[in-house]
C-alpha cells in the first residue's frame, strides 16, 4: 500500500492539464490521428514510458507503450482512441451541430474554475490523458509492477464507416473508424489478460452496447413540382417522413423488450437523404433514411435485424402503397465481462478507494465503445472514466465536452491504484 500511496501522491495534476491542453489542440479527426499519436510516443518515451509509433497509413497510427514489470503478474491494458466525434471544422461539423458555436467543441481548451472544455475534453482525450498521468506517477514512485502495463491509445474509435449515399460517396480513412485502430493493435501482436478502457462513465462497466444500422430506400414517382397536377406522382419524402415516425415510435418497445443486464438499447433515425437541395423543383424518386439500434451484450446483431425486419414487415403490410427496402450497412456485437473477473473487481476496489464509498450501480446504458471489441477478442474489459456532465442552463445537449479539474485527479488516482492492483507483486 505504500507503493500506491506514493504513486497516487506522485500524480502531477499541472502536468496532467498541460498535457490534455495540447492533446485538445491538435485536432485529431478520425483518419488524420497520426500527428497526435506520434506526439503522444515522444511525450510517453520522455516521461520514462517506453513507447513507439504503430503506422496504420500515411495519416494515422496508433501510440503503443508498455511499462515491463518483473514478471509472475498480469498484464494489463489501458486503452484509449484519438479521434473525435466533431472535426472542430465548422463547416464539415455543420450538418449536425448547425451554426451554434460552442467552447466545447472548439479544438482549444478553455477553462471556467473548476471546469475545463473543449473538443476531446470528456471523450476521448480526457480519459487518455488520465492514464499517461497514471502511468507517469508510477514511474515517477518507482512502484515495481510484477505484470507488464500496456498503453494503446489508438486511431478510428470514432463509429463512422464509408457509405455510397444518393449524393456522393463517403470513402477513405476520414470515414474508417469503429474500431479499426483497436483491431489493428490486437491483430498486430498487443494482447493482456485484462483491459481498462479509458472512455467517460464514472462506475464500473463490464457490459456495452452493439450496434447495428440500416439503410431504408422508398421509392416513389418522379415528377416536376410544374406539373404535379397532371402528372401522376409519389412524393417518397412524403412516405419515408411517416415511416420515420413509426419507427421512432416503435424504439422505445424495441428498447423494453431488449434490456438486459446494464443495458438498455436505443436507437433512431439518425439521418434522411432524398432530392437536390439546390434545385427542390422535382419531386424526388427515392428517397432513404438511415437508423441506428443498438444491441445489447447478448442478443446478436442477426437477431436484431430480423427483429427489425418484422416490424417493417407489419408496417409494410399495414400500408402497401408504400415501396420501400432494406438493408443493414453495418454490425458490431455487443461484449460482456463476467461482473466476477479479478478485473471488475480491481477497478470496484480502486473507485471506492478514491470515493471513501461504494461504488454505484451502472444500468440502463446505451453508448457503444470499442470495448465490446477488447471483450470479443477474448480480454476482459471493465469501462471506467470521467463523468458524464451536462449543461441544461445554456440549453445544450447532453453531450457536453468538458472535465472537473478535480474529476480529472480522481480518475488518474482511479487509474494509479487500479493498475497497481492488477500489476502489482504478488
Amino acid at each position: 500500500m505504500g507503493d500506491v500511496e506514493a504513486a497516487v501522491a506522485a500524480i502531477d495534476a499541472d502536468g496532467l492539464l498541460d498535457l490534455l491542453g495540447r492533446m485538445v489542440g491538435m485536432a485529431s479527426p478520425t483518419g488524420a490521428e497520426g500527428a497526435l499519436a506520434q506526439a503522444l510516443v515522444a511525450h510517453c518515451n520522455a516521461a520514462g514510458i517506453p513507447a513507439t509509433y504503430q503506422p496504420i497509413d500515411e495519416t494515422r497510427g496508433n501510440c503503443i507503450g508498455r511499462l515491463n514489470g518483473q514478471g509472475g503478474g498480469a498484464d494489463l491494458l489501458v486503452y484509449g482512441h484519438l479521434d473525435t466525434t466533431f472535426t472542430g471544422d465548422r463547416e464539415a461539423d455543420r450538418p449536425v451541430l448547425g451554426d451554434e458555436v460552442r467552447p466545447d467543441l472548439e479544438p482549444r481548451l478553455t477553462r471556467d474554475g473548476d471546469l475545463v472544455m473543449g473538443l476531446g475534453v470528456a471523450n476521448p482525450k480526457g480519459g487518455a490523458a488520465c492514464a499517461i498521468a497514471a502511468l507517469e506517477a508510477i514511474v515517477r514512485a518507482g512502484v515495481p509492477l510484477a505484470g507488464d502495463v500496456v498503453l494503446g491509445i489508438v486511431s478510428g474509435g470514432i463509429h463512422k464507416r464509408p457509405i455510397d449515399s444518393l449524393a456522393r460517396r463517403y470513402e477513405g480513412a476520414r470515414y474508417q473508424g469503429f474500431g479499426i485502430g483497436c483491431e489493428y493493435m490486437l491483430k498486430h501482436g498487443l494482447t493482456a489478460d485484462a483491459a481498462i478502457s479509458t472512455k467517460p462513465g464514472y462506475g464500473i462497466v463490464w457490459e456495452e452496447p452493439g450496434e447495428c444500422w440500416f439503410m431504408i430506400e422508398v421509392t416513389g414517382r418522379l415528377c416536376y413540382s410544374g406539373l404535379r397536377h397532371v402528372t401522376e406522382h409519389r412524393n417518397p419524402i412524403i412516405d419515408a417522413a411517416a415511416l420515420a415516425q413509426a419507427i421512432e415510435a416503435w424504439l422505445p418497445s424495441y428498447a423494453e423488450q431488449f434490456e438486459a443486464g446494464q443495458i438498455r438499447p436505443q436507437g433512431a433515425v439518425g439521418a434522411i437523404e432524398g432530392g437536390w437541395p439546390y434545385k427542390p423543383e422535382f419531386i424526388p424518386g427515392v428517397c432513404r433514411l438511415y437508423v441506428n439500434m443498438h444491441t445489447n451484450a447478448v442478443t446478436s446483431p442477426l437477431l436484431v435485424r430480423r427483429h427489425f425486419e418484422t416490424f417493417l414487415d407489419e408496417y409494410r403490410a399495414a400500408h402497401p402503397e408504400v415501396d420501400f427496402r432494406c438493408e443493414m450497412l453495418l454490425s458490431q456485437s455487443g461484449g460482456r465481462t463476467d461482473p466476477e473477473a479479478p478485473i471488475v473487481a480491481a477497478c470496484r476496489r480502486a473507485l471506492e478507494a478514491v470515493e471513501g464509498k461504494p461504488a454505484p450501480e451502472m444500468s440502463r446504458m446505451s453508448g457503444t465503445t470499442d470495448g465490446n471489441i477488447l471483450r470479443n477478442w477474448g480480454i476482459p474489459t471493465v469501462r471506467v472514466g470521467l463523468p458524464g456532465l451536462m449543461a441544461p442552463e445554456k440549453g445544450w445537449p447532453s453531450m457536453f465536452d468538458a472535465a472537473r479539474v478535480d474529476d480529472l485527479r480522481k480518475v488518474s488516482e482511479l487509474y494509479v491504484r487500479a493498475i497497481c492492483d492488477v500489476c502489482g507483486p504478488r
